[in-house]
């Protein structure tokens, strides 16, 4: 709470308002009364409501004269428990299965995009972390309303600049974002209680067979067959496959001794370069890619050795360049292991190239994901509450797994 001594009021203290509202809802402004002789004007912003919250109200008079009050009003009331439907403008991207949002047909039971000239309810927002905030708005009585990135976007603190999710709340055009946020400007912005654990790991290739071939290993090969050896093809062409199904056939009339083995042979590959950490990784020199730099920061930062290893070999690609490098059997690509353990794969890893892709079993590294707000925004702590409660139940889990089930995401 914060008291604030000012000039006499004239019926316009809009600057001044404008100076001490954006900060500090509970603010009491103490002026000389225009009204009354010899007291003091006890005004503070208004703050809830959809329209004309920043308005100066007088709460009460004080009389100098005999040290009264002129109604004894209560000078500090909570304004946060019932915000009267005052607007909370967030700045949404999509990322599932945290947050979903597009543009739809008006309908009621959607969102107004911020400053919509036509006031039509068109957005559609979804996602484990945007439920906390939806539900923190009907507890406390407030309108959404949206402001859309195409992603997280960065911050130049050299010049000033900046864009996207993040840039929006730095120039104050946005209140709240969520979408898996992790520390990057904890020093800018208001952070929230940590919402979930997520992780980076990478999708690496799967184990295969050595291929290379050679005269002497194919002489070796077929005198394997004729003796009833198990050989790897190392190719998937026809051709290939039609001449060792001719030796096998001789073979099998050669050998009239043969017997049971012909089940197991040409089926028990050879395999080798299995990865399963990012130990395994470091040691193989393959380069891997992420679509954002904030993929990366902890992984930058991080001193472990490894860590600092896989930092040197990072590679920020388009998630087109993402796709095809996947198939390349030497590249390993980013993705994220949520709070439920479940696996977030994006539009550059596909069906197609699982085939050949294998998941590791530990981390990259991890970080717990949070809001972030403009700095001093007074609603943190009512949210943090909805959004350690939504933990603290297990709805945040059970949000997160019907999202995935929901936009097919998660594995």
């Amino acid at each position: 709470m914060f008291l604030f001594l000012g000039d006499q009021y004239n019926g316009n203290s809009d600057n001044l308002f404008k100076f001490i509202s954006i900060v500090y809802p509970h603010h009491l402004l103490v002026i000389p009364s225009t009204n009354f002789n010899d007291s003091l004007d006890l005004l503070t912003q208004k703050f809830v409501g959809i329209e004309n919250n920043k308005l100066p109200l007088i709460l009460d008079t004080f009389y100098l004269t005999n040290c009264t009050f002129r109604v004894n009003a209560d000078l500090y009331p909570d304004k946060l428990d019932d915000l009267e439907g005052r607007v909370v403008i967030v700045s949404a991207i999509e990322y599932i299965p945290y947050t979903t949002v597009e543009r739809r047909e008006p309908n009621e039971n959607l969102y107004r995009e911020w400053n919509s000239t036509a006031g039509k309810k068109t957005i559609f927002f979804d996602g484990s972390e945007s439920r906390i905030v939806i539900n923190f708005c009907i507890l406390r009585n407030c309108t959404l309303e949206f402001r859309l990135s195409p992603d997280w976007g960065s911050i130049n603190i050299d010049d000033g600049t900046s864009e996207g999710q993040v840039g929006l709340l730095y120039k104050r055009e946005a209140d709240i974002a969520v979408a898996s946020i992790g520390q990057w400007y904890f020093d800018i912005f208001e952070s929230s209680a940590a919402i979930a654990r997520s992780a980076s790991t990478l999708v690496v290739p799967a184990p295969r067979g050595d291929i290379k071939t050679s005269f002497r290993k194919t002489i070796l090969d077929i005198l394997g067959l004729f003796l009833q050896q198990s050989i790897e093809l190392g190719t998937s062409k026809l051709a290939v496959r039609l001449v060792y199904a001719v030796l096998l056939l001789a073979a099998i009339i050669l050998e009239n001794a043969y017997s049971g083995g012909l089940k197991s042979l040409l089926t028990v590959p050879k395999l080798v370069g299995k990865i399963d950490t990012i130990h395994d990784y470091v040691e193989t020199n393959y380069a891997w890619g992420a679509p954002h730099e904030v993929y990366v920061l902890a992984v930058k930062k991080s001193q472990v050795k490894d860590s600092m290893l896989m930092s040197k070999r990072v590679q920020i690609r388009s998630h087109e360049e993402l796709y095809n490098m996947s198939f390349s059997g030497k590249f390993g690509v980013s993705v994220e292991r949520l709070h439920s353990r479940g696996i977030t794969f994006e539009d550059f890893v596909t069906l197609d190239s699982l085939d050949h892709l294998s998941i590791l079993k530990d981390d990259l590294f991890f970080e717990y994901t949070m809001a972030i707000a403009t700095r001093g925004w007074p609603l943190m702590d009512r949210f943090n509450k909805v959004a350690l409660e939504s933990m603290q139940h297990g709805l945040y889990e059970y949000w997160e797994k019907e999202v995935g089930v929901l936009y097919r995401i998660t594995s």
